[in-house]
C-alpha cells in the first residue's frame, strides 16, 4: 500500500500564508534558509558571534514586515537581497576609511595594453598553502580587505556557486558587473595568497604590503 506523505509546500505558498501572519509558515521558510544566510553572514562578517547576531536580525525583519521584502522575487532571492543590505551596510560603517590594499595584485598594464610584468609560477606553492594551519584566517582577512561589492561577487558565485543573473539581483547590480567583480576577487585573492607563501626569493618586491611593479 502506498503512503501518500504529501508534497513539500512551496515558498509561494508558504508567503502567502507568512503574510497573513502565520508563524508556522515563517518557521518552515527559516528553516530552509537560515543556513545559506547565515553561511553567507559569516563569510562577510569578522566573528562567529557578528554573523549569528545578524542571521538573526534579517529573520527578525522579514517576520515584522514580509511584505516589504517578499514581493515578485524568488524567496531566496529576497532573503539574500536583504541579509546583504544589512550585512554591507554594517561593513561600510565598520570601514569607512579602509582602503582595498590588495589592488596593489591587481595585473598591471603598460602604455602599449601590454602586461607590466608577469606574475611566476606559482603552482608547486598549492600544496604549501593548503597545508598552512592559519589559511582559512589568511583568507579571511585578505577578503575583508576587498571592496565590499567584490568581496559579495566572489561569496556568492565562489563560494555559494549562486547563478549570476541571481548574483545580480541580490545586489541589484548587471550581471557584467558580478562577473567582472568576481573575476577581480580571484586575481587579488590569488596574488595575495602567492607571494603570502612564495619563497622570499620568488616574492614581488613590495612597499608597505602593496606590489612594486616592474619597468
Amino acid at each position: 500500500m502506498r503512503i501518500d506523505c504529501g508534497e513539500e509546500e512551496t515558498d509561494e505558498r508558504l508567503v502567502q500564508r507568512m503574510r497573513r501572519g502565520d508563524g508556522l509558515a515563517f518557521g518552515t521558510l527559516t528553516t530552509r534558509y537560515w543556513h545559506i544566510v547565515h553561511r553567507i553572514c559569516s563569510n562577510l562578517l569578522s566573528s562567529a558571534d557578528e554573523a549569528r547576531e545578524m542571521t538573526e536580525e534579517i529573520f527578525l525583519q522579514a517576520s515584522r514586515a514580509p511584505g516589504s521584502m517578499l514581493s515578485g522575487d524568488p524567496v531566496r532571492t529576497s532573503f539574500l537581497r536583504l541579509a546583504l543590505r544589512r550585512v554591507l551596510a554594517r561593513r561600510r560603517s565598520a570601514q569607512a576609511d579602509r582602503a582595498t590594499a590588495l589592488e596593489a595584485f591587481l595585473p598591471r598594464f603598460a602604455g602599449d595594453g601590454r602586461l607590466a610584468w608577469t606574475d611566476p609560477d606559482r603552482s608547486a606553492l598549492a600544496g604549501i598553502a593548503f597545508n598552512a594551519r592559519d589559511l582559512r584566517e589568511r583568507v579571511r582577512d585578505a577578503l575583508g580587505q576587498l571592496d565590499e561589492l567584490d568581496h559579495a561577487s566572489f561569496v556568492l558565485r565562489e563560494v555559494e556557486r549562486l547563478p549570476v543573473a541571481e548574483v545580480a539581483a541580490v545586489l541589484d547590480i548587471p550581471s557584467q558587473s558580478v562577473s567582472q567583480r568576481t573575476h577581480r576577487a580571484c586575481l587579488m585573492l590569488t596574488g595575495y595568497l602567492g607571494e603570502l607563501f612564495a619563497p622570499p626569493a620568488q616574492s614581488s618586491p613590495t612597499v608597505s604590503g602593496h606590489r612594486a611593479c616592474a619597468a
